[in-house]
C-alpha cells in the first residue's frame, strides 16, 4: 500500500495517515469490505508508532469508513459515509482552536469550553417549551434585549457582587458580540488599544480585524502591569484596555483588589475605557473573589461584557454588555445595524432558566468536579512535566504551561496532536509570534484521562528534549574533531 507521509508538513501524521487511506476508499481502491493491514504492519512499513496508526483507525472508524472485529481485523465498511459538504477555510488563531475542538481525538484539551456531560438538557428542554408558549416568542424583540431576561441577569450579577438596572444591559450572541461592539463604538483605526499578554486569541483577532493598534501590556502576579499602562498612556493615548481581571486566559491569574484600585485610577486619570471581559467569574475555585472591576466604577470608565457560554451551554450564544446608558445608546445603534436582535426565544428560555432559580444549583455541582479535574491535571502534570513551569488557577478551566527553554513549542504540539492529543499552542495568544507555551483545558476529561494525557504528553516531550541533545551533542563533536 503506498502512502506517502511528510513529517515537515504542519498537519499531524495520524491525521495524513486517515487521510490518504479515506482518499483510497474514496476513489475505489479499497472496496467495500477490503481488509486493511494490521496496525503492526502499517507502523512499521511507514515509520511510525502503533500509537499513531491507532489514531488514525479510530478517527476513520468514528466516521464510518471502517470497522474493526476483535480477532479478524480492520475492514473498508460495507457502506462508507456520503461526502460532507465543503467547509470554508477560515484563518486565524481562534478559528484554529474551534477546528481543534471539533477533531476527532483522545485527549481534546484545545478548547476552554465546559464538560457536555454537565450540560442541563432536560432542564433547558423544559424551559425552551415554556418559552414557546408565550406570546410574541417567536417574533424580533427589542434591540436591547428581552427585558424579563434583562431582569434576571440584573440578579444573577448580584452573586458576583455587581448591583445594575436592567437598563443598563444589552443582550449580544456570546460575549465576542459584545467586545465587537465596544471595540467599533469606543476606538478609532488611528487610536492604539492597550491589551494584556498572553491574551484571548478572539480579541487579538477581533483588533486586528478592525485595524486596531495593538499595544502589550505584560501580565504579572498581581495584574497587568500598571507601570506599562502608564508608559503607554503617557506616550500614545490609547482609547480602551482589554482585560480579563478574574481568571485571566490563558495564564489563569487573579488580578489583586489593590492591582484593580489602580487600574480604575489609570483609566480616569489618563481618560481611557476599560473593557472587562468577566466570562469566567462564576467558575470559582477559591474561599472569596473580588468583586468585577465594574462594582467598584464611579466614574462609568468599565464597560463589563460576559455571557453563558461557560456556564451553561456555548451553544447559547447569549451574552450581554453592562455600561452607562450613555454608552448602551451607542452600542445599540451599532448592534441594531449588525444584526438587529438577538433571538427572542432563547433569551425567553434563558429567562425561564434564570427565573426557576436553575443556574446557582448548576454551578454548585460543576464548579467542584471542574476544581477536582483541575487539581488532577496539575498533578499528573507535576508528575510527568517537572521540568515545565505549571499554573495552577484559581478559577477558570486551563492550566498555563512555560515549556523548558529549547524545546520548540510547534514540534510538541505536532507531536501532540498526530498521538490523539489537541491543545492550544502558546503562540495564539500573542499578537506577535513567540513560542515556548501551552495552554490545556481540563473541562472536557475526568481525572482518569487527564492523568493519561499528562502521561502522554510528558513521553513526548520527553522524547523531543533527548532528541535535542543528541543533535546538539553531534553539533559539538563536528565543531570540535579529535585529532
Amino acid at each position: 500500500m503506498l502512502l506517502v507521509l511528510d513529517r515537515s508538513d504542519t498537519q499531524p501524521l495520524y491525521r495524513q495517515l486517515s487521510l490518504q487511506l479515506k482518499g483510497l476508499i474514496e476513489s475505489g481502491t479499497l472496496a467495500p469490505g477490503s481488509r486493511l493491514p494490521t496496525v503492526r504492519q502499517l507502523a512499521e512499513d511507514h515509520g511510525l508508532t502503533r500509537l499513531t496508526v491507532q489514531s488514525a483507525f479510530a478517527e476513520l472508524q468514528d466516521q464510518g469508513w471502517i470497522q474493526s472485529t476483535v480477532g479478524r481485523g480492520t475492514f473498508v465498511a460495507d457502506q462508507t459515509p456520503s461526502p460532507p459538504p465543503s467547509r470554508l477555510q477560515i484563518a486565524g488563531s481562534l478559528a484554529e482552536l474551534l477546528e481543534a475542538a471539533d477533531r476527532p481525538a483522545r485527549y481534546q484539551l484545545a478548547q476552554a469550553a465546559p464538560s457536555e456531560e454537565f450540560f442541563p438538557k432536560r432542564d433547558w428542554k423544559a424551559c425552551l417549551q415554556a418559552a414557546m408558549h408565550q406570546e410574541g416568542s417567536l417574533n424580533y424583540g427589542t434591540i436591547q434585549g428581552d427585558e424579563g431576561l434583562r431582569s434576571q441577569i440584573s440578579r444573577v450579577l448580584l452573586e458576583r457582587g455587581l448591583q445594575v438596572p436592567p437598563e443598563q444591559i444589552l443582550i449580544t450572541h456570546g460575549a465576542q458580540q459584545g467586545m465587537d461592539l465596544v471595540a467599533r463604538t469606543l476606538s478609532r483605526p488611528s487610536q492604539p488599544v492597550l491589551l494584556e499578554t498572553p491574551c484571548y486569541p478572539g480579541a487579538l483577532e477581533l483588533l486586528h480585524t478592525l485595524s486596531r493598534p495593538c499595544l502589550e501590556v505584560p501580565v504579572e502576579a498581581g495584574g497587568p502591569s500598571l507601570k506599562a499602562i502608564e508608559e503607554l498612556c503617557r506616550r500614545h493615548r490609547p482609547s480602551l484596555f482589554y482585560t480579563v481581571p478574574t481568571f485571566q486566559n490563558p495564564t489563569g491569574l487573579l488580578t489583586s483588589p489593590a492591582h484593580r484600585a489602580s487600574l480604575l485610577q489609570l483609566a480616569q486619570r489618563y481618560d481611557f475605557y476599560i473593557l472587562e471581559d468577566d466570562v469566567w467569574g462564576f467558575l470559582n475555585y477559591t474561599p472569596s473573589l473580588p468583586p468585577p472591576l465594574k462594582a467598584q466604577d464611579r466614574n462609568n470608565r468599565v464597560i463589563y461584557v460576559s455571557s453563558f457560554s461557560k456556564t451553561l451551554m456555548p451553544a447559547l450564544r447569549i451574552g450581554f454588555v453592562v455600561a452607562s446608558e450613555e454608552v448602551l445608546q451607542a452600542l445599540s445603534q451599532k448592534k441594531h445595524a449588525s444584526d438587529l436582535v438577538c433571538s427572542l426565544l432563547m433569551q425567553r428560555a434563558l429567562s425561564e432558566y434564570l427565573k426557576r432559580g436553575l443556574f446557582q444549583p448548576l454551578l454548585q455541582k460543576v464548579v467542584p468536579l471542574y476544581r477536582q479535574r483541575r487539581d488532577a491535571l496539575y498533578a499528573a502534570l507535576q508528575r510527568h512535566l517537572g521540568q515545565c513551569r505549571v499554573s495552577q488557577p484559581p478559577g477558570g478551566l486551563s492550566h498555563w504551561v512555560q515549556l523548558p527553554a529549547g524545546v520548540d513549542e510547534q514540534e510538541l504540539y505536532q507531536e501532540a496532536c498526530s498521538h490523539g492529543l489537541v491543545c492550544a499552542r502558546g503562540e495564539a495568544f500573542y499578537p506577535s509570534p513567540r513560542g515556548g507555551h501551552l495552554r490545556l483545558s481540563f473541562g472536557a476529561h475526568r481525572p482518569a484521562e487527564l492523568e493519561e494525557a499528562a502521561a502522554l504528553l510528558g513521553q513526548l516531550l520527553s522524547g523531543i528534549e533527548q532528541r535535542g541533545a543528541l543533535l546538539r551533542q553531534r553539533t559539538r563533536l563536528r565543531a570540535n574533531p579529535l585529532v
